[in-house]
């Protein structure tokens, strides 16, 4: 498969999915409320190709032109490609009635990350007490 019939394929692949539905999530009623996850959605792709020639000539036997054997140039082609998605939630929209309310989730990283902070903070706030006195 050439280089450009690749890209055609990935675009085919890509153009499936709505723009708003890598976001959002499908809504979900409970009750009187109605429930939409929002989704982080990071994608990554990559690819290549190429060809190269060995410099070398090569004689195909079976074919001849007027003047004799004809030369072909030995070329070789490589193509390939990667990718992937990840999504992460973000939190969660509640619609009730009119009113509309988003909760965000909380993951370990931004957990840990807070609990990071806190410490930073305490720990300078503990130096700077122990100087002054």
């Amino acid at each position: 498969m050439k280089f450009f019939e690749i890209i055609a394929e990935l675009k085919k692949v890509l153009g499936s999915f709505g723009g708003a539905e890598l976001a959002f999530g499908k809504a979900h009623s409970i009750g009187e409320n109605t429930i939409i996850p929002v989704l982080r959605t990071v994608i990554g792709l990559g690819g290549g190709g190429g060809t190269s020639s060995s410099g070398k000539e090569k004689v195909d036997s079976q074919s001849e032109n007027s003047e004799g054997k004809e030369a072909k140039s030995n070329t070789a082609e490589g193509g390939g490609g990667g990718g992937a998605i990840k999504t992460d939630p973000v939190g969660i929209y509640v619609i009730n009635h009119d009113k509309l309310k988003f909760y965000p989730v909380f993951g370990a990283k931004e957990i840990l990350a807070l609990l990071g902070i806190g410490a930073l903070f305490a720990l300078r706030l503990f130096k700077k007490t122990k100087k002054g006195k």
